[in-house]
């Protein structure tokens, strides 16, 4: 993404600390349609706001969602999410059916960070999944569970 000066420059500003953001997330994406090499990570990215909006509107905690890389309706689980997010056989079955679908994103992601040659995108599944897996582990310490069924990909953590 080094060679996007110009992409850059070319955003909106942003508002005050908590105002709501001058572009929605499919629009950003709009604005990266002739930078291919930026586009990719971001869309990466994206997908994990997806995901968690798709996390809270299943659990009742969201009723309106503004994905940029999903439908609506994937978010309402009233159409399938991409193969990638759920046909990855190297993930396997999870205590929590969710946690499925994150270690296939995380995998993907990986992927895209190798991929593209995105350090920034490779350091951020490196934190957000040893993160993840560190409040999972606290968690389960709590409860008296196995610590391990509720682990998302570790090995992709950057510890």
């Amino acid at each position: 993404m080094g060679q996007n000066h110009y992409l850059i420059t070319s955003l909106p500003a942003l508002g005050e600390l908590g105002s709501d953001p001058p572009m929605t997330g499919a629009e950003f994406l709009g604005h990266l349609a002739d930078s291919p090499g930026a586009a990719k990570p971001v869309e990466t990215l994206l997908l994990a706001d997806d995901l968690l909006q798709r996390d809270a509107v299943l659990a009742g905690e969201m009723d309106q969602a503004s994905p940029a890389v999903l439908t609506a309706a994937q978010l309402a689980d009233e159409e399938p999410l991409p193969g990638y997010l759920v046909d990855d056989e190297r993930v396997q079955p999870r205590r929590v059916a969710g946690d499925a679908v994150w270690a296939a994103y995380f995998r993907r992601a990986a992927e895209v960070a190798d991929s593209r040659r995105c350090r920034f995108l490779s350091d951020w599944v490196g934190f957000e999944v040893a993160l993840r897996n560190a409040l999972a582990e606290h968690r389960a310490k709590a409860l008296e569970l196995e610590a391990h069924e509720y682990l998302v990909e570790p090995e992709l953590s950057a510890d």
